[in-house]
């Protein structure tokens, strides 16, 4: 079995598929029973397995796994697969929705307004988030240390 570009050859439930490698997966663990649920593509934390969380699939939990290292994260009733220190880090109100900031202490990290919370992003590599009038920008050094 040949995979299209951007996919890759995963198993699921004892069969080969092509899936986007940084979609989550569906767990290999079968033994765990079937439980109802009502909205399809509802989503709740595994409160047992931090990099686990179920997704509710033709009306039953499905118990899905988070990429590699990463954890689900529950916020304002939503969940989402992310980064151990974006879990970790202490949540932080804030009022105006997709208003963004430069974090003060590292430089290539700005941080998004999102449900209510900030939630950390990265600029790119060799790049540093700039506050240009009310949003930031991720810029090359040269840029950042201009006057």
């Amino acid at each position: 079995m040949a995979c299209d570009s951007g996919t890759e050859c995963r198993m699921s439930n004892n069969k080969v598929i092509c899936a986007d490698p940084n979609a989550p997966v569906e767990s290999e663990t079968i033994s765990e029973p079937k439980i109802a649920c009502d909205t399809n593509n509802s989503t709740m934390c595994d409160d047992s397995d931090a990099s686990a969380f179920y997704m509710c699939t033709d009306k039953f939990w499905t118990k899905m796994q988070c990429d590699g290292e990463n954890v689900c994260m529950a916020r304002n009733g939503k969940t989402a697969c992310v980064d151990k220190a974006t879990a970790d880090a202490p949540v932080q109100p804030c009022t105006v929705e997709k208003a963004t900031q430069c974090v003060p202490d590292n430089r290539n990290r700005f941080q998004i307004c999102i449900d209510n919370y900030w939630t950390n992003s990265t600029c790119a590599d060799d790049s540093y988030c700039l506050l240009r009038g009310d949003s930031t920008v991720c810029v090359d050094k040269a840029t950042a240390d201009a006057p």
